[in-house]
């Protein structure tokens, strides 16, 4: 297999010097090099070299040679082989080989790449790169992204893909949430059709699952623009920047970037401006141990609710826009996060809901902050059963943002704290330990677990 892989990439340099020769003479200008490259892989496609390397590949897989034809064009394309000028060195050769043997008789799942921009961190206070879990927070210069992208075989081959040089200077700029994942391996011979829309996972974003996973532990770290100011005047939330995705499987073509303009202001110049304030955080190095909570908590089926459903929830009001009906969606989705925490389906919940907040941010204050919580489901009442509202009160807006993310919080140490002590609570359980913490009664079945609770220092 190597001998006729190592064929095809001498034809393809061949091709490539052939058509150099003829350029040269005619007008040796550089925005003609993207055409010729073109026309060498589509002669290359039609040589004899090209027809044994899909015929041999065909019988090493088991695939139809007909199926086999565009996953290995793009292969070629994606690797590289019509720019680099050394493509037959024998290393090359060698990881081409392994690459392509791996794609053809799969013994793992792919490896996959996200990278999501984030434009409201202010880069030049962040010490990264920071890794967290398994996620990292880094800057990439223009030519690491040019590298991670493959952006010049992007160019040529895929422009819809690329990214063009102003944009990429805008995006080095700004700081990475690096996040790897898996894919299934290519199934060159079936066609799959994707149901996980009707019956995948409750979509809370337009994110990669994993992505969002990643992102929501960022989003608990407090931002902020050391404002002490009771009102959300100065917030702009946390919107997204740029997705892209980079995957090994080189029988597909690159997936296009997605640029979230929303989080650009593009003026009268060719570099689109921030629009953005860009926030600081309070304590980075947090970063990692919540991390470490978070993974402890989503590993036990009782006490994952926090993680996968809650944590979401505050994810998505933080993405939101903050201008005109946004506003008003954002402090929905802020009591969402408090309902979907602490709520239930009996009758007078609203009461039970703004107890349960209070003694689980802080007992000793729990009448202020169940006086602030009414407030707010007051106001939330009157916006989903259709009151006119011409815009939300800077203060309730702020509140029900602070109240959400102090409460998951505060939800995740309490959680992680008894999951320490040998104690892992279900929702149920939990909900249950705060309404006798607020009666002062001792239920026998969970009086040890009473004693265990630890009040809040902050």
């Amino acid at each position: 297999m190597r001998d006729i892989l190592l064929e095809c990439l001498k034809r393809i340099q061949t091709e490539i010097r052939n058509l150099e020769q003829q350029l040269v003479a005619i007008e040796p200008k550089d925005y003609l090099k993207g055409n010729l490259l073109i026309t060498a892989a589509k002669r290359v496609e039609k040589s004899d070299e090209f027809a044994k390397l899909v015929k041999f590949c065909a019988g090493v897989s088991g695939k139809s040679p007909s199926h086999l034809e565009g996953p290995l064009s793009l292969f070629l394309k994606q690797s590289g082989a019509y720019l680099k000028y050394n493509i037959t060195d024998a290393s090359l050769v060698d990881i081409l080989l392994e690459n392509l043997h791996e794609l053809l008789i799969p013994t793992s799942d792919v490896s996959v790449t996200y990278l999501l921009s984030l434009p409201w961190v202010d880069a030049s206070d962040v010490p990264v790169p920071v890794k967290f879990g398994n996620y990292w927070v880094s800057k990439l210069s223009e030519e690491d992204l040019e590298n991670i992208l493959n952006n010049q075989v992007r160019e040529v081959f895929f422009p819809y893909s690329s990214i063009d040089r102003e944009t990429l200077f805008l995006l080095s700029q700004e700081c990475w949430l690096e996040v790897n994942d898996f894919e299934p391996p290519p199934d060159i011979d079936s066609f799959t059709i994707d149901f996980s829309s009707l019956f995948g996972r409750i979509t809370y974003t337009n994110l990669p699952s994993i992505v969002e996973r990643a992102l929501g532990c960022l989003i608990l770290l407090d931002w902020h623009l050391h404002n002490d100011s009771y009102n959300d005047t100065w917030w702009t939330g946390l919107p997204l920047g740029t997705l892209i995705k980079i995957s090994d499987n080189w029988f597909e073509p690159p997936v296009k970037p997605i640029i979230n303009i929303m989080a650009y202001d593009f003026v009268e110049k060719d570099l689109p401006a921030l629009l953005l304030e860009q926030y600081t955080c309070s304590d980075l190095t947090y970063l990692n141990e919540l991390e470490n909570k978070l993974q402890e908590l989503e590993g036990s089926e009782k006490t994952s609710f926090v993680v996968r459903h809650v944590l979401r929830y505050l994810l998505r009001a933080a993405i939101r826009e903050v201008d005109g009906p946004g506003k008003a969606v954002q402090f929905i989705d802020h009591v969402l996060c408090l309902e979907a925490l602490l709520g239930d389906d009996k009758p007078g919940m609203s009461g039970r809901l703004a107890q349960r907040i209070g003694t689980l941010i802080d007992r000793r204050k729990c009448k202020v902050v169940e006086r602030y919580f009414k407030r707010i489901y007051k106001y939330r009442s009157k916006l989903l059963h259709g009151t006119i509202i011409d815009s939300i009160e800077p203060e309730l807006s702020w509140l029900a943002r602070r109240l959400a993310w102090k409460a998951i919080i505060r939800a995740v140490d309490v959680l992680y704290h008894y999951k320490v002590k040998g104690y892992n609570l279900s929702q149920e359980e939990f909900i249950h330990i705060l309404d006798a913490l607020k009666t002062e009664r001792e239920p026998v079945e969970i009086g040890n677990i009473l004693q265990l609770w630890p009040d809040n220092d902050n």
